[in-house]
């Protein structure tokens, strides 16, 4: 079967690409980040985060972490490695919501994830999160992009504006 692609993008969910070249094929969500983000964050072009592996993810400038549908890390590029103060080495192959960032096993961010994993829908969330440090807290704008074909889910991190 074919699948049409539309294509939003991760932090501002403007339309990038809308499958209208494939008429009758069932749309797939995906998401990238469009052309005013890229500039934003000083990227190059637009950018499919599907198409991204481990070592892509430190070109962006912005925090990314991979995980798995039970929430073990797969990858955590360098942005985050800054923010988070945690190598990646330390945090790869553990589980993110109780080993790595505990503050984040909460309905706010963690049910909000097993939610979007439970749907079983290629799917993007966005929410506001406080993450707690052994140096002091840090207000991120998350959003949370899950992938039904991969299992696999991004969680894209920056800083909130007001920091």
């Amino acid at each position: 079967m074919s699948f049409s692609y539309r294509i939003l993008c991760a932090w501002c969910a403007d339309l990038i690409h809308d499958g209208t070249d494939t008429k009758d094929a069932p749309k797939e969500l995906s998401h990238g980040i469009c052309i005013k983000c890229c500039r934003e964050y000083d990227l190059m072009d637009v950018v499919a985060l599907e198409t991204f592996g481990g070592d892509d993810f430190d070109r962006l400038p912005f925090g990314v972490i991979e995980l798995d549908e039970d929430g073990i890390v797969l990858s955590y590029n360098k942005a985050e490695a800054e923010l988070s103060g945690l190598d990646a080495k330390r945090v790869v192959g553990r589980d993110f919501f109780n080993s790595v960032a505990p503050c984040a096993n909460v309905n706010a961010f963690a049910g909000k994830y097993r939610e979007l994993i439970s749907a079983n829908v290629t799917a993007r969330i966005q929410l506001d999160f406080v993450f707690v440090f052994e140096d002091g807290e840090i207000i991120v704008d998350i959003v949370i992009l899950f992938n039904k074909l991969t299992r696999t889910s991004l969680i894209l991190v920056k800083k909130a504006q007001n920091n």
